[in-house]
């Protein structure tokens, strides 16, 4: 330890390093640059693809489909079906939209090359989803390792669900800004801000902001000797969306084709299209048909997850369905095309309908089991001809995913924790044990120069600190001074008095009158030691304050939250190269 704190000269975040956890209750994201979170190890995943596909196959269909959430082999390929052709038509519409004219024939053509049409009776599906923000390249992994592990699968189907009915969030990115030594966060708009809305009702509402938003990236990050993925990416999303209009769908757009011309893309399809399925609707009818016992399972899961985590918040991780007289909120959002606000579906049993409402207006009235299935499908399928929005929220987006579209989900840390309660919903409900799911994430850090400083180092800096203070004989300034030395004498000697009236080897003075005798004393040398030791201190409390401001700066330099747009291009092909190389 130097006693002069000297500014230190930065170094790279990191090193190359794997981190597996094996215990879902312990999902934590990687401290490490390059670091991949991965429950079960990539080198399982097609074992588990298979087992669970197997596991699906034997399922048969009861005949009472108002009764059982279980999807039957023939109820998963006809929904399989209606997902394939829909997102094989997205995915061609993507990237087209995002794709300059020359290299549009060249990347369909690796779609027509990669998804011709499978055997969708003995296909394996692996899915994987994320709403169309631009996240951080830990989110992004799973989207790479799902191309990986679908491409190297017999009749391997990857698909990404683009999670357009959440919240868009403000639309700016953080940057870093300053200098290696004093950095700081920068905010980096590429639209105006007009209160909160789902991803699939937003538009662009300042075309100048939208458009320079690559250009500002890359003169922010050129001082850092950064050249970001931004260049080739934003043209693609301007491209993007002038021909579909939502900036979100532009964003997956881009991202797609930039998987795809590295050889690495998926079918992708918004929530949007997909919840207007026939295949969806029939879950929707069947789920609204079981909903007082759908209502209570699903409350049931949410108090055990409170309970297991100790979570004393009725709002977390999501609210329990409510119930108001005799109206249930189902696990479905609901709204008129065009609003930004969302709303919870309210339904009700009135002799043989169901009535749906957005606790506010009443929408429709669905018939139940004497009119059959077709018909409750049929009205739900009118629905968005009238401008109204049905849509999953967190916990049905995935609850349907896995159990009629996915042989493997491949989710994020937030995904995995959340499906806990999706698990016990399948065995309370369904009577059935879950498909197993994957858990992927990684830490990657943009090439900034960052400070050789730690937490744990840090603790130390505090812990040296509060020792000089309570401890000052192992601090001393100049212990060899003739006045220090006599005192630490005189304190060892105080020291083996008291250890030998604990031996009862004193004698003379009874031990209260010489203890407090000796405390006295003893308290009177350390004040005088601690005298001796403040050019000491001052020099611990200089290096707290250094490690301090270093620990402060590596935050911002070593975040692992920065958009994938802003890192270079080559380092993000490697990561993920690497990171996938474990799907054999």
């Amino acid at each position: 330890m130097s006693a002069s704190p000297q500014p230190p000269v930065p170094a790279s975040c990191g090193g190359a390093t794997t981190e597996r956890r094996f215990s879902r209750s312990q999902l934590r994201s990687p401290t490490v640059d390059r670091g991949l979170l991965q429950i079960p190890p990539l080198s399982r995943l097609k074992r588990i693809v298979e087992a669970n596909a197997v596991a699906f196959e034997r399922l048969r269909c009861t005949g009472e489909w108002l009764e059982d959430l279980r999807p039957c082999a023939e109820e998963r390929q006809t929904v399989r079906t209606e997902v394939w052709l829909s997102a094989r038509r997205w995915t061609q519409q993507l990237l087209a939209a995002a794709s300059p004219a020359p290299h549009t024939k060249s990347i369909t053509s690796l779609l027509s090359e990669r998804f011709a049409a499978p055997n969708l009776t003995s296909a394996r599906w692996v899915v994987t989803g994320h709403q169309p923000a631009l996240i951080h390249p830990g989110v992004w992994i799973k989207n790479l390792a799902v191309a990986e592990l679908s491409r190297r699968l017999e009749s391997g189907v990857g698909l990404n669900l683009i999670v357009d009915n959440d919240i868009a969030p403000s639309p700016s990115v953080l940057i870093p800004a300053g200098t290696p030594e004093v950095p700081h966060w920068e905010s980096l708009a590429y639209d105006t801000t007009l209160g909160a809305a789902p991803w699939e009702e937003t538009r662009v509402t300042d075309r100048e902001l939208f458009g320079s938003f690559g250009i500002r990236v890359e003169q922010a990050l050129s001082s850092w000797g950064i050249v970001p993925l931004a260049v080739e990416f934003w043209p693609r999303v301007l491209l993007a969306e002038r021909v579909l209009g939502n900036p979100g769908w532009a964003f997956a757009a881009a991202r797609a084709v930039t998987e795809w011309s590295w050889g690495s893309g998926n079918l992708e399809l918004p929530l949007s299209e997909l919840c207007q399925l026939p295949g969806f609707h029939r879950f929707v009818v069947r789920l609204l048909n079981q909903l007082p016992r759908f209502h209570s399972v699903y409350n049931q899961a949410l108090a055990n997850y409170r309970q297991t985590y100790r979570i004393r918040s009725r709002t977390h991780p999501v609210p329990d369905l409510r119930a108001d007289h005799d109206w249930l909120e189902a696990p479905f959002w609901i709204w008129l095309a065009g609003d930004r606000q969302r709303r919870r579906l309210m339904v009700r049993k009135v002799d043989d309908q169901l009535e749906l409402s957005d606790g506010h207006d009443f929408f429709e009235t669905l018939p139940t089991a004497s009119s059959g299935l077709s018909a409750a499908v049929d009205v739900l399928g009118g629905l968005a001809q009238r401008g109204i929005r049905l849509r999953t929220r967190a916990l049905t987006t995935t609850l349907f995913s896995r159990l009629y579209l996915a042989d493997l989900f491949v989710h994020g840390i937030g995904g995995a924790k959340y499906d806990e309660m999706t698990d016990q919903i399948i065995r309370d409900l369904c009577q059935m044990q879950p498909p197993q799911f994957a858990t992927l994430s990684a830490t990657v850090r943009l090439p900034l120069p960052s400070f050789p400083m730690n937490a744990r180092v840090f603790r130390q800096r505090i812990q040296d600190l509060r020792s000089a203070e309570q401890h000052p004989a192992g601090y001393l300034d100049h212990p060899s001074d003739n006045p220090t030395h006599a005192l630490l004498s005189e304190m060892n000697l105080l020291i083996a008095e008291q250890q030998a009236f604990r031996r009862g080897e004193a004698e003379g003075t009874s031990q209260a009158g010489s203890g407090a005798r000796r405390f006295r004393r003893f308290q009177q040398i350390r004040q005088q030691l601690r005298a001796a030791t403040e050019q000491t201190r001052r020099q611990l409390t200089q290096q707290l304050a250094e490690a301090e401001k270093q620990l402060a700066a590596n935050r911002i330099l070593c975040s692992r939250e920065y958009a994938f747009c802003l890192f270079p291009p080559e380092l993000l092909r490697s990561f993920f190269r690497d990171a996938c190389s474990a799907i054999d």
